[in-house]
């Protein structure tokens, strides 16, 4: 047995089935209901708030059904053998481990814990420094696609949150308005947590890629393609400076047949009287910059507009121009753009871009002979 589920605490009993859990939820549903019938009938009104906490409530019951599932599979002994291959074909040696307890939060906001096998990292006397740097891993949780202490719905839940708001803060209120309780730096591990496994994929496939065992998906087969190249422009975080402006606090003032710099020039006296408009120092922030190199790849119709219901895959990198345009070679030959009825690369006239199209198309393994044409106006390359 792989590991074993428990609802109630760390040394509570497992959980044995999940006709159990389903039960379990029964009784805490009969529970719930009296106290909504009488909500409701002494305030109508409060149907928002109420359709929010029946939703909610039923997430739970939800996340009691997927724990009773996960005590059911972590029993199966061809799960456990397919976790001991997973072991051994882990990029870094690992060690057969030991029983270990793990707080995990489910979708719904329940929280449950399981007993399953740790493995560290094989320590010998010629281990390198890269191995040892490596961390241990719950070998079923990563199996079945666990994040660190929380389940795979509920991690990419909280990812979605934070690259859809425009602040981690936001998407923690939010994530609290749906009824999970989380904190701002749980909500940010999680975040960066993603945004690694993504640069992490990327990189394999990149790798695959090169070895030449990529397999290309055909997912944009017979389809009309934008590759659109650019530059972007990202600050560099340090501290805030204070900035050598002086201005003044300028009072608002209604002048009737005075013009602006009346009254500017009129504020600027009271500075000097005394007056209401006060001196101060104003902060500004100096940063340095770099340029990411961007890329984006869609699908679009014959009039050239992205297709309704398909997604854009957006990428971009640090490292310089000439491993965007890897990128954009990878990308392309995964999607399988070899086989599509015509690629159009849109861009500025910047040379970085242009000078490389050609490496582009040879190592996205485009057929030959291409037919091109470029406008001035804006540059386009089309692939046939």
């Amino acid at each position: 047995m792989m590991g074993e589920w428990m609802m109630n605490g760390p040394m509570s009993e497992p959980i044995k089935s999940v006709e159990d859990m389903a039960g379990y939820f029964q009784a805490e549903l009969l529970r719930l209901l009296p106290a909504w019938k009488e909500k409701f009938k002494a305030d109508p009104e409060s149907l928002p708030s109420l359709e929010l906490e029946v939703h909610q409530a039923f997430g739970r019951g939800a996340d009691f059904v997927i724990t009773g599932l996960l005590a059911m599979i972590m029993a199966v002994p061809e799960f456990e053998a397919t976790c001991e291959v997973s072991r051994r074909s882990y990029d870094a040696r690992l060690a057969k481990g030991w029983m270990r307890t793990i707080q995990i939060q489910m979708l719904g906001g329940l929280i449950v814990w399981v007993r399953t096998l740790y493995c560290l990292p094989k320590q010998g006397w010629f281990r390198s420094t890269q191995q040892s740097d490596v961390p241990g891993i719950y070998v079923a949780l990563a199996q079945l696609g666990f994040g660190k202490g929380c389940s795979p719905a509920f991690e990419e839940k909280v990812a979605r949150r934070a690259a859809t708001t425009h602040s981690l803060a936001m998407a923690q209120s939010e994530l609290e308005h749906d009824g999970i309780k989380i904190d701002f730096k749980t909500v940010r591990r999680i975040a960066y947590q993603n945004g690694e496994k993504l640069l992490t994929l990327r990189k394999r496939e990149l790798m695959a890629w090169r070895a030449g065992k990529l397999v290309a998906t055909g997912e944009m087969a017979g389809k009309r393609i934008s590759v659109q190249i650019d530059g972007g422009r990202m600050k560099i975080r340090q501290a805030l400076v204070e900035g050598p402006y002086e201005g003044f606090k300028i009072r608002q003032t209604q002048s009737i047949g005075s013009d602006a710099a009346e009254a500017i020039q009129a504020n600027a006296q009271l500075s000097e009287d005394g007056g209401r408009a006060e001196k101060r120092k104003k902060k500004i922030f100096q940063s340095d910059w770099r340029e990411p190199k961007l890329v984006t790849i869609f699908v679009h119709d014959e009039h050239g507009r992205m297709e309704k219901k398909s997604q854009a895959l957006i990428d971009g990198t640090l490292t310089g121009p000439d491993a965007v345009c890897e990128l954009v070679a990878m990308h392309l030959y995964r999607l399988g753009a070899q086989s599509a009825k015509s690629v159009t690369f849109v861009s500025d006239g910047a040379p970085w871009i242009w000078d490389r199209i050609d490496q582009i198309i040879s190592h996205a393994g485009f057929p030959r002979p291409l037919t091109s044409s470029r406008f001035s106006t804006f540059a386009t390359r089309f692939i046939m």
